[in-house]
Formats: structure tokens, sequence, C-alpha cells
């Protein structure tokens, strides 16, 4: 094991989930719910976006919003009227189990860290229900020793809370630690404020990252690259 770290953290979407993946799912339970309902599927879309956007985006700050709650009501916007979650929720389910994929080498990658006895813990802005589904579904639920999500706490990234409440679970210290993350401020100021050492991937985090910036440490194109930053070796 490195002598510099004994655990990593890691984000959810976008890191561990394939982001094309996402968009790939959300399109598949819209078409889904269009064909159940009899609507076009691309206003269809157009309206799962602008109304669920809208739902997370009048949180109170760092407050944290239910998902279910906003696929609920999206979903009535998108249709037209109420949908018992009992018409919906399986549409969801089957649209996930067939898109949703996790990042090029996360499966590997994680399984080489568990395997060499690094702490692994998940810090995520998610209901706690809709984590556990998904790394489930990805297959990588086993490797993480704690998940950690905002409707645990309440808050979301970058609040303190959610990586006290991280930390608080875990037998390691932020210093000892890195957390991956896709998001500049949610993430990358979010972690270093907590005293992680960042690593941006993808999104917001590398494309906001600048040279010798203080909130990021490293930056990474491929996940596998954390085996070579806590000495371990990759297979490929």
């Amino acid at each position: 094991m490195s002598e510099s770290w004994n655990a990593v953290f890691w984000d959810l979407g976008g890191v561990i989930l394939d982001p094309e993946s996402i968009k790939r799912g959300r399109e598949l339970f819209v078409a889904g719910l269009s064909v159940t309902f009899g609507l076009e599927t691309t206003q269809a879309i157009e309206v799962w976006d602008t109304e669920l956007g809208s739902y997370f985006r009048e949180r109170d700050g760092q407050e944290f919003r239910p998902a279910h709650q906003g696929y609920e009501q999206t979903v009535a916007e998108v249709v037209g009227e109420p949908v018992s979650v009992d018409e919906w929720l399986p549409l969801a389910i089957q649209a996930v189990d067939v898109a949703f994929e996790p990042s090029d080498g996360a499966g590997q990658t994680l399984e080489t860290l568990a395997n060499a006895g690094y702490y692994l813990g998940v810090i995520s802005d998610i209901d706690a229900w809709e984590a556990e589904f998904i790394l489930t579904v990805l297959g990588v639920r086993d490797y993480f020793e704690h998940v950690t999500t905002s409707s645990e706490v309440g808050m979301t990234k970058p609040a303190p809370a959610m990586f006290e409440r991280a930390l608080e679970k875990a037998p390691v210290k932020p210093d000892a630690a890195l957390f991956v993350g896709d998001r500049y401020e949610n993430d990358m100021r979010g972690g270093t404020e907590a005293g992680f050492h960042t690593v941006a991937y993808g999104g917001t985090a590398a494309a906001r990252a600048t040279e010798d910036d203080p909130n990021v440490d490293l930056q990474i194109d491929d996940l596998r690259e954390i085996l070579e930053l806590v000495g371990l070796e990759s297979d490929g």
C-alpha cells in the first residue's frame, strides 16, 4: 500500500457511473413513458429536462431535495396528470438496467484497490436508495465499505457536513485520502476544504481546473490512473 494514501473516496454520477449512460437511461425511460401514455418522445424529453432541472435548482442553497419527489413531479408534468409510482417506477428500473454502465476502467480500478486493502467510500448528492441501486446494477457495491448520500445528511456538496459524515464512518484521515469527482465546486472545492487530496475526472472539475489550482491536486483522464497514483499496477 502507498505510504501517501490509504483510502479513495468517490463521487457516483459522472465518475463511477458513466455520464453518457446516464443520458441513455433518461432517454430510454422517457421513451417508455411516451409509449405507455401516447406522447411524442422528443417533446417529452424536453419537458423532462426542463422540469427536473427546475426542481433541483429551486432547492434552498445546499439543502437536499429528494430525487424521488422530483421524478414523481416531473413524470406528472410530462404525462399531463399524476401517475402512480407503480406505473412509472418499473419503466425507470428497466431503463437503468439496460442503459447504466460503469465508466471505463471503474470496475477494474475498484477491484484492484479493494483487493489491495484500500478503504473505499462514496460521497454523492443522491438519495440513499438510488445510490445503493445504481452501485448494485453496476456490479461494484461490494467494493465500498460505506456510502454517504445527501439524503442521509440533508445537504449537498460542497457542504462540510457531507464530507464530515463520510469521515465519521471511515478509519482514515482526509490527508491520507483521495477524493475523485467531476464537479469543480461540489467535489474539488468541497473536498479541498474538507482536507482531501482532490482528483479531477471529467466534467467541470477538469474543465475549470487551472495550473496550480488550489482546489485540484491531481487530474486524470482514465480512472485506472488512480492505481498508479497509489502505487499499484494496472492490468490494462
